[in-house]
C-alpha cells in the first residue's frame, strides 16, 4: 500500500492510497478509509466508508455497466436503492445484504 496526504486545510485531509489491484482517494482516519472517498478498480465505488467498507450512501459503477446507487452497509447494498441497466431499465427497492427484500423493477423512464 503506497500513502500520500493532501492538506487542504487544517480540519481535512485528504488521502491518495494505492492498493495492489486499486486507488482510493478520499478521507482516512488511523490508517483506515473512513470518510467520503472515491475507489477504482474493475469497478468505481464512491460515497461514505467508514473502516474500508462502504456504510451509508453510496455508488458503484460495475464493470458490466450497471451502476447501483443507494445504501450500503459493510460493503453490500443495504436500504433504499435503484440498480440501473445499461439497457434503460431500473430495478427499485429495498436492499439487505445485496439482495432485493422488496422490489419494483420499472422499463426505460
Amino acid at each position: 500500500m503506497n500513502d500520500k496526504e493532501i492538506i487542504l486545510d487544517e480540519s481535512l485531509v485528504v488521502s491518495t492510497i494505492a492498493f495492489d489491484q486499486s486507488i482510493y482517494f478520499g478521507q482516512k482516519d488511523n490508517g483506515l478509509i473512513n470518510g467520503v472517498g472515491r475507489r477504482q478498480s474493475t469497478q468505481l465505488q464512491e460515497g461514505l466508508w467508514v473502516n474500508g467498507q462502504l456504510n451509508g450512501y453510496g455508488r458503484v459503477i460495475f464493470e458490466n455497466g450497471r451502476v447501483y446507487v443507494g445504501g450500503f452497509k459493510n460493503q453490500k447494498k443495504f436500504g433504499k436503492g435503484t440498480l440501473h441497466f445499461p439497457n434503460g431499465a431500473k430495478q427499485a427497492g429495498t436492499w439487505d445484504g445485496d439482495r432485493f427484500t422488496r422490489s419494483r423493477s420499472r422499463g426505460r423512464s
